[in-house]
């Protein structure tokens, strides 16, 4: 078990340099999306939210800035997140159509499956945030 990898029971909110009321929510009826209503859905209705310099100069009134330690965490989640994923990686078979392991991170179970057409490998662990990849 690799404890500096291990992951957390909650990940951090994502804290980039967009204001902290904005998401982007995909899918047919998705798009950005404002958490105290802010209607940005028209054609560059969110750049108000992005870092400036921001479209004709104008930011939102309502925006909020993330701290410094929430980016840090952020980034530091990330970080966490990249290196648990080559971590588990180096562990899946080079051949074989898929099968189980212990996680060398939580101790966990590893499942992946390869598939037969393309070679991408799909595979998660057993333990919520610790690891999930699809090629």
């Amino acid at each position: 078990m690799i404890e500096d990898l291990f992951p957390p029971k909650e990940p951090p909110p994502i804290a980039r340099h967009h204001c902290r009321h904005y998401s982007y929510e995909r899918g047919l009826r998705g798009g950005p999306r404002c958490a105290v209503g802010i209607n940005n859905s028209e054609p560059g209705g969110a750049a108000a939210c992005m870092p400036p310099p921001v479209e004709n100069g104008k930011t939102c009134q309502k925006r909020e800035e993330w701290t410094e330690a929430e980016r840090a965490a952020s980034t530091a989640f990330t970080n966490n997140c990249l290196a648990r994923i080559c971590a588990i990686m180096a562990h899946i078979p080079s051949t074989g159509s898929g099968g189980t392991f212990m996680c060398p991170v939580c101790d966990g179970t590893v499942s992946w499956s390869r598939a037969g057409r393309n070679g991408h490998i799909h595979a998660h662990c057993s333990t919520p945030n610790c690891f999930s990849v699809m090629q």
